[in-house]
Order: structure tokens, then C-alpha cells, then sequence
């Protein structure tokens, strides 16, 4: 009985020491100046023949424990509200999409009347100037963002696979660390495309509350639609297919050619009560 008595003091004794060596390694492992002192403390324990079994014992020990604990679940308010933003930015053709917001429809409508040389005002040119600007952007940072996400898992399974030299470190431990920080990247890319929505709500409000000058007409689309308000000046009320062939020719949108016969039909009516001709060849307003 004494023998046991003494070995068993023996061995706690022991495993203080290891306890209390394993405490001052981790925290060599920490700072860049002692990496050659735990090394060696990490070789005295693991020479040690009571070492890896009392390794073993306790991570089987931790690994029970575990066990009786899961993983928490994703955090589904995050992912809702990620899937909103990713909706925005679908509409806003950020991610990849066609253009389904009512801005980028206008301009895609303004750039195909552009090849048909309508310019652009100069309101519509930095809206798209900085839309592409702030989609490229967000690109590139959610690239990073990816990235390292990626580069993450295999330095923390390497980082915890040296702990596991000095402490005993069970699947859980490795599982909730990769969590933790899926979770930290999974915010970031939250705070990226809110601050992109953002972004693109301050350009929208920029875009409607700039003032817009009222641009001529040119001679060429002035002649068209007054040599048929002349030809019909009977009744100068063009029908729907008359006006899409009008906004066709003259590469102005078929609202503008109904607006321009309604103030045609106007000013013919003043100048005629008047007893004054109207001229035709001015430059009509838009």
C-alpha cells in the first residue's frame, strides 16, 4: 500500500510538471522569440514516457465531452440577410444578370440611342461611369474576401495539429475554429455588399436630382416630323404604327414623338388664331 500510495504521488507530481511545461509552451509558441525554447520543451515531454499516454487520455477524455455538444447551426438570420443584399445586387447587374433596374434600363435605352447618335446627357455618362467603378470594386474585394477564406482552414488545421503536440485537441476544436471564422468572413462579405448597395442608392439619388437641360432636337429629326404634320395637316393625330416608324427614322423614343406632335399641334392652333404662319424648320425642344 505504500508503494502505490507512493507512485500515484509520483504520478501526480509528474503530470503537474507536464501540465504546467504544456502551459509554458503554448505560450512560447506565441511569441516569435521563444519558438526555439518551446522547441525544446516540446522535445523533453514528448521523450517523456508518461507523456502521450496522459496526451491520450485526457483527449479522449475531451473528445467525450464534446460529443454531447454540437456545432451551433448556422446563423440563418445572417444568411437572410445576405440573400438580400445578393437580390439587390442582381437587380442592380452587379452580380451577374441583365440590367433589371428601372436606372439601368433607362440608360441601356439611352445607350441604344446613342449608336443612333442621341447623346447621352452628361448625368447618365457618370452614373454609368461610377456604377462600373463601384461593380468593379466589389469584384475585386470579394475576390480577396474568397481567398483568403480559403487560405484559413489549412493554416488553422496545421496550427492546431502543432497544439496537438502539447495539449490535447479533439475534432470539435478544429470544427468550431473553422466555424468561427466562416462566420468572421461571412460578416465580412455582408458589410462589402451593404456598403455596395449603399453605394449605388447614393448614385441613384444623384442621377434623379440632377438637373436636366432641355436639349434640341436636330434639323434632320425636326424635318421628318414636321414634313408629316404637314402631309396630315388635316389631321395631325399620327397613329401608333405611324409613330413607331417616326421614332424608328428618326431615333428618338415614340413618347417623344407623341410629345412633339402634341406641342405641335399647340402652337399651330396659337399662331393660326394669331393669323401668323408657324415655321417648321426651328429646332424643337425635347
Amino acid at each position: 500500500m505504500p508503494e502505490t500510495s507512493s507512485s500515484e504521488s509520483d504520478l501526480n507530481i509528474l503530470l503537474d510538471k507536464l501540465k504546467d511545461q504544456t502551459k509554458t509552451t503554448i505560450n512560447c509558441l506565441n511569441k516569435p522569440e521563444g519558438e526555439s525554447y518551446a522547441l525544446k520543451l516540446t522535445c523533453e515531454m514528448v521523450n517523456n514516457p508518461f507523456y502521450m499516454p496522459f496526451l491520450l487520455v485526457l483527449a479522449e477524455k475531451k473528445q467525450i465531452n464534446d460529443s454531447k455538444r454540437p456545432l451551433p447551426p448556422p446563423q440563418g438570420y445572417l444568411l437572410e440577410q445576405e440573400l438580400q443584399l445578393d437580390n439587390m445586387l442582381v437587380r442592380e447587374n452587379i452580380i451577374n444578370g441583365n440590367p433589371s433596374s428601372e436606372y439601368d434600363k433607362i440608360c441601356a435605352t439611352k445607350i441604344t440611342n446613342k449608336e443612333k447618335k442621341v447623346q447621352l446627357s452628361q448625368a447618365d455618362e457618370e452614373y454609368l461611369r461610377d456604377k462600373q467603378q463601384l461593380s468593379d470594386q466589389f469584384h475585386k474585394t470579394m475576390m480577396q474576401i474568397e481567398g483568403r477564406a480559403v487560405e484559413v482552414s489549412p493554416i488553422i488545421q496545421s496550427l492546431l495539429q502543432k497544439h496537438r503536440m502539447v495539449r490535447p485537441v479533439a475534432p470539435y476544436d478544429m470544427q468550431a475554429m473553422i466555424w468561427n471564422c466562416n462566420k468572421k468572413f461571412t460578416n465580412l462579405r455582408i458589410e462589402v455588399k451593404m456598403q455596395t448597395c449603399q453605394a449605388i442608392k447614393v448614385l441613384h439619388e444623384k442621377l434623379a436630382n440632377h438637373p436636366r437641360k432641355r436639349r434640341n432636337f436636330s434639323k434632320e429629326v425636326v424635318q421628318i416630323l414636321n414634313d408629316y404634320y404637314l402631309e396630315h395637316i388635316s389631321d395631325p393625330y399620327p397613329s401608333d404604327n405611324d409613330k413607331n416608324e417616326l421614332a424608328r427614322k428618326t431615333g428618338i423614343t415614340v413618347s417623344q414623338v407623341n410629345n412633339w406632335f402634341g406641342n405641335k399641334r399647340i402652337r399651330y392652333r396659337a399662331q393660326k388664331r394669331k393669323g401668323k404662319p408657324e415655321e417648321t424648320n426651328e429646332q424643337e425642344k425635347v
